[in-house]
């Protein structure tokens, strides 16, 4: 695996997250890399998972690899935090899970090949959804998506007009 990583230049893509100006970029980022990458790992990734459970080699391998992203998904998520992005209400851990299991090999094999996506239509929708379930949207959804408010107080405050029709009509679910 460490090889085909190294010849596919995931380091490099890796640090163009880390690098990201912003923990909203680098989410973005991390989505596309799957959308990037996934076409060509997931013949690998499964003969891995369909040994993985009879060879302890290949299921530590297997481990590492979902620890490694878990990892990448807590740093991404650390820094929404920082910057004060992060949806108020969602826990830095419930956010990591999240990204993680969203941005799963899995779920791109749900939305790609099961369910015949684009890769272009799964880097949006999903960026989509997770900046509205984990972030605090500020502009970067779609125009006339969302209201911008100023409080009593001053503050600007945002929020989605009609999130749920606005989500469905992203992800091409009616309502």
């Amino acid at each position: 695996m460490r090889h085909a990583d190294e010849r596919r230049g995931l380091a490099a893509a890796i640090q163009k997250i880390d690098g990201a100006p912003t923990g909203v970029a680098a989410l973005r980022e991390m989505v596309a890399l799957q959308a990037r990458m996934n076409p060509e790992i997931w013949p690998l990734a499964r003969m891995l998972d369909a040994v993985r459970r009879q060879d302890e080699a290949a299921e530590q391998s297997w481990q590492d690899r979902l620890q490694s992203r878990l990892t990448g998904c807590r740093r991404i998520v650390g820094r929404l935090v920082r910057e004060g992005t992060l949806r108020r209400g969602v826990t830095p851990a419930v956010a990591a899970n999240l990204l993680w299991v969203l941005t799963s090999l899995r779920t791109w094999e749900d939305l790609v090949l099961q369910r015949r996506w684009s890769l272009e239509q799964y880097e949006r929708r999903l960026c989509d959804l997770l900046l509205v379930i984990l972030t605090a949207c500020k502009g970067s959804l779609s125009r006339g998506a969302i209201s911008v408010e100023q409080t009593a107080s001053g503050a600007l405050q945002t929020s989605l007009r009609r999130p749920d029709a606005y989500l469905c009509s992203r992800l091409a679910i009616s309502v």
